[in-house]
């Protein structure tokens, strides 16, 4: 069943708040395939349905629902299925998006997720790598293909940042003050790229 949210109350300490009748609605289903790069079927690995790719956080099964991220793992045949997916989960301007990722095969393009009932089958791609420094600005990094805004990439203070990525052509783009600083890298399977970025001209 897809999320279900009720009119706002106030619950004050010791009071009991009757909500009324909550309806349930069937949520659409996606299911696939999950394979290596070889073709076959790789088992237990993760399928992700959120706003944003690579972020792990500590929140609960319920806040994640509100949040419309959902999980499951593939069977030993590479199947995975999520159901009770949400048709009305849009956060302008982050997309809904899926991919798959493995501790061993690696990690998958990213997908926008269709808001209707679909097949999707995933390639894990191996694993690579992206580092630098973005001295006191921000950072996006998009794979060739895939929607923008999907990929998180953390900034810490002294402007360094790392993401695991699967191999393939990425478009950097860093804030540096009033500067937009773009690039085209290739990330190879096992190596990692550090991508010199130009100093602000402001």
């Amino acid at each position: 069943m897809r999320l279900a949210t009720s009119r706002a109350v106030t619950i004050t300490a010791n009071e009991t708040v009757d909500l009324g009748d909550i309806e349930l609605v069937r949520g659409y289903r996606v299911s696939g395939i999950v394979r290596d790069r070889d073709g076959k079927p790789v088992a237990d690995a993760r399928v992700v349905v959120g706003r944003l790719a690579m972020v792990e956080s500590n929140l609960s099964r319920l806040e994640k629902l509100f949040y419309g991220r959902h999980e499951t793992r593939t069977d030993a045949t590479g199947f995975y299925l999520l159901e009770g997916l949400d048709d009305r989960a849009t956060l302008p301007p982050l997309p809904e998006i899926i991919h798959a990722t493995h501790p061993v095969a690696g990690l998958s393009k990213i997908c926008e997720l269709p808001h209707e009932q679909a097949t999707l089958d995933f390639t894990l791609l191996g694993r690579g790598r992206i580092e630098g420094v973005v001295p006191g600005g921000a950072l996006a990094v998009v794979g060739v293909g895939e929607p923008m805004l999907a990929r998180s990439v953390s900034v810490n203070k002294s402007g360094r940042f790392g993401i695991n990525v699967p191999p393939g052509d990425y478009e950097i783009e860093a804030r540096v003050s009033k500067d937009v600083i773009s690039m085209t890298i290739t990330v190879l399977d096992g190596e990692t790229a550090m991508p010199v970025m130009p100093s602000s001209n402001a």
